[in-house]
């Protein structure tokens, strides 16, 4: 289901789009969702092949890529813990479906937040298309140290705000309660997710968002790090909840002095799991487009097998989220212990 976020009257948050993953009853005749809206993968098209520096002609058809999901079915389950999600930069709120399924799968509820001029498209219920403009904000500073490292902060807490936005927004419907547009969550669903103790999650800098609305926000009580590097005021203290942190070949703490200063707090509850075989961009689902682009796809995603990168990662992220969000102990650790490709650090 997706959800309209309201502007906030004092101007600290503009209005955006989530999109909500649940444990659901469906039928084999229920028919798929699209993994983009058609406005949505005009714009993701050609900036996927920007990032891949190819042809926009070599790019799959995105309108035709469908999910595993299905729209408004009727939830199931109670007490459903739940992970509100920020997509990395320039990515929109459907880049981890894969994530998000595997989440709902496992009985655990998924938000995931398009943040206002980070995701590259975001469709509003009136058909107006805001196309994000700060990837190229952070293109044009690469070489500028000071100046990305200040895109990065105010990136990183308005982020925060917006998943704070949606929290609040998912909690109200939770409660009975609509968005601006009058929608309400699917048949049987009100009342059934636990907004009080909620993980926050995210990709690259939806990491650092993650870690950051953590420490400014105790209704959530843990934090996933998927190969971000922390920004913020987080980044010298922690979040002060439970943290999991998850890095691919493409991130190295030694090379990285804000992520190695967060994993040597002695302070904080923070797990380092490393994947060698993977690459910044497997924990999206460009992971699964990676066999159609060859020897291209292998440098972008690394060379794991997406079917059992995503069943470890799947298996490690409900681990963290049952032992922070319910109260479970050793789930992670067994986790690592049964997938070789996660490394303990």
């Amino acid at each position: 289901m997706t959800f309209h976020v309201g502007a906030d009257p004092g101007a600290e948050r503009e209005q955006t789009m989530v999109q909500l993953w649940y444990p659901a009853k469906t039928r084999a005749d229920q028919a798929r969702a699209a993994w983009l809206e058609p406005e949505v993968a005009t714009v993701q098209a050609p900036a996927l092949a920007r990032l891949l520096g190819v042809d926009a002609a070599s790019i799959p058809d995105l309108e035709r890529v469908v999910s595993n999901s299905v729209a408004g079915a009727d939830a199931a389950g109670a007490g459903v813990p739940v992970v509100v999600f920020s997509p990395g930069l320039g990515s929109t709120r459907t880049t981890s479906t894969a994530i998000a399924e595997q989440l709902a799968s496992d009985g655990i509820a998924v938000l995931a937040v398009d943040h206002p001029g980070d995701s590259a498209a975001i469709r509003f219920p009136d058909g107006t298309v805001r196309i994000g403009t700060r990837a190229a904000q952070f293109e044009a500073a690469a070489s500028d140290t000071d100046r990305l490292r200040a895109l990065s902060n105010d990136a990183t807490a308005a982020r925060a705000r917006d998943l704070i936005g949606a929290l609040d927004l998912l909690s109200g419907l939770n409660g009975g309660g609509t968005d601006p547009d009058g929608l309400t969550l699917p048949a049987g669903q009100a009342g059934t997710l636990d907004t009080s103790r909620v993980i926050a999650m995210g990709h690259s800098l939806g990491g650092a968002a993650a870690l950051q609305v953590a420490a400014d926000d105790r209704r959530f009580v843990g934090a996933v790090d998927l190969d971000g590097t922390p920004w913020g005021p987080v980044a010298t203290v922690g979040a002060d909840v439970p943290t999991l942190v998850v890095t691919s070949a493409d991130t190295d703490p030694d090379k990285d002095p804000a992520l190695a200063r967060l994993l040597g707090l002695p302070t904080q509850d923070i797990t380092h799991v490393a994947v060698p075989t993977a690459r910044h961009y497997s924990f999206t689902d460009l992971e699964w487009f990676a066999p159609q682009l060859g020897d291209l796809g292998a440098e972008i995603v690394g060379h794991a097998d997406p079917a059992e990168l995503h069943r470890a990662l799947g298996a490690l992220l409900t681990a963290f989220v049952k032992e922070s969000a319910a109260g479970k102990s050793g789930l992670v650790d067994a986790t690592i212990t049964d997938n070789p490709i996660l490394h303990h650090n």
